[in-house]
C-alpha cells in the first residue's frame, strides 16, 4: 500500500528471492522502471507493472497465475 520507491521494489524483490513463502502480486508504476521479469515463475511472487491504472482484470490473471503456478502468457498483458 502506498507510494514506492525503486529502492523499495528492489527490497521486496529480495525478500521473494530470499524464500518467502507465501505468494504475493506486487503492483508496481511503471515509473519505477522495473522489469516484471525479475521474479521468474517458479518464485511465489510476482511483479506486475502498470503504466497509469490498474487492471482488474490483469490483477485477477496474475492472481491465478501465482495460484496455479502457471507462467505468464500473452493474456496477462496489460490492455
Amino acid at each position: 500500500m502506498g507510494y514506492w520507491s525503486r529502492a523499495a521494489v528492489w527490497k521486496r524483490v529480495e525478500l521473494v528471492q530470499a524464500g518467502l513463502r507465501e505468494r504475493i502480486l506486487f503492483a508496481v508504476s511503471s515509473r519505477l522502471r522495473v522489469s516484471e521479469d525479475v521474479l521468474d515463475g517458479a518464485l511465489p511472487g510476482a511483479l506486475y507493472v502498470y503504466k497509469q491504472t490498474m487492471s482488474a482484470r490483469v490483477i485477477a490473471e496474475r492472481l491465478e497465475q501465482l495460484v496455479s503456478g502457471a507462467p505468464k502468457g500473452p493474456a496477462a498483458t496489460e490492455p
